[in-house]
Parts: structure tokens; sequence; C-alpha cells
């Protein structure tokens, strides 16, 4: 059976981030204490359809990133190595896909939600075509 296309490059970007950083396919609770910084891998979208012979369409992906204020740097160093990894990413197991450069962004964000805690918070919107 093949997996759909959105969970192949998820899979591909999960494993890069966790190879390289503390990552987390949810926001980890308050509970497990999950030291800052770590990725956190958000929600995926698949639209598109198939022509007669194959599937098309885009995927879109959103991946956060997640450290304390004072660390500027390690937040850009992390978000810009995910982002470059995302460009490089020409086919997983089973699709070829392109990345989208002008759909796709990133945000740093002064976050306060956690109480007496300033965080900042990255945001990776990756948008890719189905080849």
């Amino acid at each position: 059976m093949i997996n759909p296309p959105d969970f192949e490059l998820y899979n591909y970007l999960y494993e890069f981030c966790d190879s390289n950083y503390d990552t987390y396919d949810y926001l980890p609770l308050e509970s497990e204490n999950a030291a800052y910084p770590f990725v956190e891998f958000g929600d995926t979208q698949l639209t598109g359809g198939a022509t007669k012979y194959a599937l098309n369409g885009d995927i879109s992906l959103t991946i956060n990133v997640w450290c304390n204020a004072n660390d500027r740097y390690t937040i850009n160093k992390m978000i810009n190595d995910i982002y470059h990894e995302a460009i490089n990413i020409e086919e997983t197991n089973n699709y070829r896909v392109s990345f989208d450069i002008q759909r796709s962004d990133t945000q740093v964000l002064t976050d306060t939600s956690v109480e007496n805690t300033i965080l900042l918070h990255g945001i990776l919107d990756l948008h890719f075509k189905i080849l």
C-alpha cells in the first residue's frame, strides 16, 4: 500500500528534524517538561486531485519551533536549517515534489502564553507541489 503524499513528506521532514533537534508530533504538555528549544509538527493539508495516470496537487505543512526569548540565534538557525532542507526535497518514497518558494514563508513571534515565561515561536509554513 502506498502512503499518501502528505504523510510521506511529513515523515521525511520529521526524520530530518528528529535527527537534529528534540522533535514532537504534538505540542508537549507542561507535565512533560520539554526542554527548549524544540520542534513541533503542526498541521498538514493535501489539496488537488489526480489525472488519469498520476496524483497531483499541493501539500502544505506547518512546523513550529519553540525557544527561550533570549536565544534568537538558535531559533533563526533552526528555522533556516529546516527551510533549506525543505527546499532540497525532490522526492519521497513514492512521489516527486517541488518546493513552492513563492507560497512558503517563515516568521518568529514573541509568545507569552506560558505563565511567567517569554518564548520565541517560529513558524514555518511550507508548500510543495506534487509533480
